[in-house]
């Protein structure tokens, strides 16, 4: 086995495993599913060009050059539905374009006009070009270079720092993959070794980052890690072209003492991005809690030592009604800025979600219908309509957390749809399916951003714009509502199309608690 084809196995066995790990960390997600397609059509051509380059046979070499093709199509056209899906942009007639251009040039890759047969170049089999050939490499550079296009602009518009960072793997990734893959065009049309195959596998376990990692890391953290794996892949290579039995062992010792060190350096590397990421979370409830208690805290003493103010100074001595009516104003404010202290607080407490949950059976369409009473004024004074769906012949009594659910899901998600929704109003609906409940919350609202859906359940994850509607917000809201739904083994995820355009919450929750 030569080194070119030693590296094609890496490839094939490294994208293989890390799609797989990406796609089992969250199955139903579509962005992880499209990681994993991407993934799988690499590890194809991987192994489709080590069955190119090491057979002797012809015929064999020619049935490997027909998925190599394949695969090499491919990829291209599900790096470019990522990249799109990331970023938010994916349409569906881009998505009917491309995917008919695609399997347009697989099935052209089968005749004389793509490739004529297959030569002996450089050393092993390669394919011997027909006329229209060229619209291979074309289509190829068009997607990744579209692609790119769409990254730096969106890297360029985009204040979401987490999106930032991740797009920043993504453009570093295309330069090694990308770049290293484009010179396996050289041999057929000019003749030239594809000395850029031996940094794919690089790039696979680089940009992989940008999938399965949500939170942000020092990139010069991601730098010593893949320099501990380079090291690796270089020894593995070196140890698959040994020669003779004692070539052999000698290159196995030093490929397992680098493993040895390179897995001391990534624990290590990987302690410190943790403690970094634990201050920086200690760091943000800080900032969190001086807001809560300079504005909202100070805001509500200062409020109600003016109330008392105005009962001593006599201002409602003969207005006993309007008094009333202030002091119940008074409470609810209050009331309010209690609640969201306790927020900001349970948020950053370490055991938030480590603590026991009360299960009881409850009926969560009375929680609903009391949160939307309790919150009815709020919505009456911007003149929003509420329109409600329920099938009232269902039975919606659950096992759950009666309070977390009302005060921290329900509350939430209905309060912040009122806030973000100046205009027109929102439609509950209500509904049972086998043994799962659904409840959706549809608004007529600010809507919400590509950039601002990646964070929209996140600690602290406030919106481009979220604190031009709503200067109190502390953006833990729907962090908590995600925490304490998926503890009763739900799902819970938001939908807009856009800016302007609305959105609609939905929380899916299981009717029994096994």
């Amino acid at each position: 086995m030569n080194i070119f084809g030693a590296s094609s196995i890496v490839l094939f066995f490294a994208s293989l495993g890390f799609g797989l790990f990406v796609y089992s960390r969250n199955r139903a997600s579509t962005l992880n599913r499209l990681w994993f397609l991407f993934s799988a059509s690499v590890a194809v051509w991987g192994l489709s060009l080590y069955g190119v380059t090491s057979t002797n046979n012809l015929q064999t070499a020619t049935y490997w050059q027909y998925s190599l093709d394949i695969a090499g199509i491919l990829i291209p056209v599900f790096y470019f539905y990522f990249v799109s899906l990331l970023l938010g942009l994916l349409n569906n007639t881009q998505k009917v374009v491309i995917t008919w251009a695609g399997l347009l040039l697989i099935i052209l890759s089968f005749s004389t006009l793509f490739k004529i047969g297959m030569t002996e170049t450089l050393g092993f089999f390669w394919i011997s070009t027909g006329k229209l050939y060229f619209l291979f490499p074309f289509f190829f550079l068009i997607l990744v270079l579209y692609s790119i296009y769409l990254l730096v602009r969106v890297y360029r518009s985009s204040n979401n720092s987490q999106l930032k960072q991740q797009i920043k793997y993504q453009l570093l990734g295309v330069l090694i993959g990308f770049g290293g893959g484009v010179t396996n065009f050289l041999p057929q049309l000019f003749d030239v070794f594809p000395f850029g195959n031996y940094f794919i596998t690089l790039y696979v376990i680089f940009i992989g980052y940008s999938v399965i990692n949500n939170q942000l890391f020092n990139i010069k953290t991601v730098a010593v890690e893949l320099f501990a794996g380079g090291v690796s892949l270089v020894f593995l290579i070196n140890l698959l072209t040994s020669e003779t039995p004692r070539d052999w062992f000698m290159r196995f010792v030093f490929f397992l003492l680098a493993l040895f060190f390179s897995f001391l350096i990534i624990r290590f590397v990987r302690r410190i991005e943790k403690l970094a990421e634990e201050l920086d979370a200690a760091n943000k409830g800080q900032e969190n809690l001086i807001h809560t208690l300079s504005h909202q805290v100070k805001g509500g003493l200062a409020r109600a030592g003016g109330m008392f103010s105005s009962i001593l100074e006599g201002d409602y001595t003969d207005n006993s009604l309007k008094m009333t009516e202030m002091l119940a104003e008074a409470l609810r404010l209050n009331k309010r800025d209690v609640a969201s202290l306790e927020q900001t607080l349970l948020a950053f407490n370490p055991k938030f979600g480590t603590e026991a949950y009360e299960m009881v059976k409850f009926d969560f369409r009375d929680a609903l219908l009391e949160t939307v009473r309790n919150l009815k004024s709020d919505a009456d004074d911007k003149k929003l309509i509420i329109d409600i769906h329920i099938n009232e012949k269902e039975n919606y009594e659950i096992m759950g957390d009666h309070e977390k659910i009302t005060s921290r899901v329900l509350h939430n998600l209905i309060e912040n749809t009122i806030i973000y929704t100046p205009t027109g109003g929102f439609t509950i609906d209500l509904h049972k399916t086998n043994d799962k409940i659904l409840l959706t919350i549809k608004d007529t609202g600010t809507g919400i951003t590509p950039e601002d859906m990646q964070i929209l359940f996140t600690r602290g994850g406030h919106g481009k714009n979220s604190l031009k509607v709503n200067a109190h917000s502390i953006g833990d809201g729907l962090y908590l509502a995600k925490v304490i739904v998926e503890k009763h083994k739900g799902k819970i995820w938001a939908e807009s199309e856009g800016a302007g355009k609305g959105a609609a919450f939905f929380v899916e929750l299981p009717v029994k608690q096994d």
